[in-house]
């Protein structure tokens, strides 16, 4: 039905004579976990069935049938699409373009290899801060036990790492990503916040 009903939307840009002069975004608001990890939904955890979701991207100064790694979210379309167009950037410290690895994802892949997330709960509320870093991976669960996997060793994370003491470097490397970025960003319903259970991590926001 998605496939037939993005059909029509290229159908009508192609009848225009303007295809070829539109950039076109195909993705999604998130995965589901559809019975991974023995959960359905959505709403309480950090595993990629949820986070990894597709992107498919064509237009004007996109590389045509190549396969991009670069760890970019919805946040960063805005400011890629931006750039797309040649129009004034969005000065923000939450999002960036990831235009470069579009045009030439074997040179820029490897500048993209950093991402992060947070989440505040839906229907629960909750904090969680979620830090990708090379084939790593660390979620900071203010409700629950953190999480630390290997995705490329463990791809269905099943493995938490984080108590074993082979992992203490990437670890450390990554809680402190997490509070740089919590830093950098202003995310105040973290950093700020004076109810301790939120901001219990192996390392506290002032430990850089």
């Amino acid at each position: 039905e998605i496939d037939a009903a993005f059909g029509r939307l290229l159908d009508f840009l192609e009848q225009r004579g303007d295809l070829e002069n539109t950039v076109v975004v195909l993705t999604s608001d998130h995965g589901e976990l559809l019975g991974a990890h023995g959960l359905y939904c959505k709403n309480f955890s950090a595993f990629e069935e949820v986070y990894n979701i597709p992107l498919v991207m064509a237009g004007p100064g996109i590389a045509t049938g190549k396969t991009s790694r670069a760890r970019a979210g919805l946040h960063d379309l805005g400011p890629t699409l931006l750039e797309c167009l040649g129009a004034e950037p969005i000065r923000n410290r939450d999002s960036r373009s990831f235009l470069a690895a579009l045009r030439d994802p074997a040179t820029a892949d490897a500048d993209f290899e950093f991402g992060y997330a947070e989440f505040h709960g839906g229907r629960y509320r909750i904090t969680q801060r979620v830090v990708w870093d090379g084939p790593w991976k660390y979620a900071h669960n203010g409700f629950d036990e953190d999480e630390l996997y290997h995705l490329e060793n463990d791809p269905g994370e099943t493995c938490n790492r984080l108590r074993d003491p082979d992992c203490a470097e990437p670890l450390d490397r990554l809680v402190r990503g997490m509070w740089r970025v919590v830093r950098e960003t202003g995310d105040h319903a973290l950093l700020n916040t004076n109810y301790p259970i939120l901001r219990l991590a192996p390392r506290g926001p002032g430990d850089t």
